[in-house]
């Protein structure tokens, strides 16, 4: 078993719990042992323990982010209606509106989409400003102009989960 060790009478131990799945004991003290030394071991364990939470939280909530706008896009790409709506906010002002535009761009095109420069821009515990570059190319159907478009995408929570509320489109290049 990864990092297993076994407890001796003579050291005293902390133990502060799991981070990342892995468990973190601190040796405080053996007898006869250098204090000063354990001390700064000590402080800079505590250092290190403490960027391993900082850094960690973010990027997981920014995961979750951001999986939803990749979600979104791979619905898109297999037309499938139902996933791509269950990444959409059910209280949008445009909920409907968008179910009844995808039949149309399903039926009647077939695009390609990429998705580059996600990040989370701005966050709270409900609501999440993520910009993006998507680039949209036509496989197969009626005229339709490639483009490049850079937006946020606004998510907030539903029921726990983070969902699209809303985009603002920023800046739309035409690749044509």
């Amino acid at each position: 078993m990864k990092g297993r060790f076994d407890l001796r009478p003579d050291v005293k131990y902390l133990h502060l719990g799991a981070i990342r799945n892995e468990f973190v004991t601190i040796i405080l003290a053996t007898k006869g042992g250098d204090l000063k030394m354990k001390r700064v071991f000590i402080l800079v364990l505590i250092t290190i323990i403490a960027g391993i939470f900082i850094s960690g939280c973010g990027p997981k909530t920014d995961g979750e982010i951001t999986s939803v706008i990749y979600k979104n896009l791979k619905a898109m790409e297999n037309k499938d209606i139902q996933s791509y709506m269950a990444t959409i906010h059910e209280q949008s002002p445009i909920y409907a509106q968008t179910k009844q535009t995808l039949l149309i761009i399903f039926n009647t095109f077939d695009l390609k989409c990429e998705l580059k420069d996600v990040k989370v821009i701005e966050k709270s515990d409900q609501e999440a400003k993520v910009k993006f570059v998507q680039i949209t190319k036509k496989v197969s159907g009626p005229e339709f102009k490639n483009n490049k478009l850079t937006g946020i995408h606004i998510l907030k929570k539903s029921e726990g989960k983070w969902k699209i509320y809303n985009t603002e489109t920023k800046n739309i290049e035409y690749l044509d």
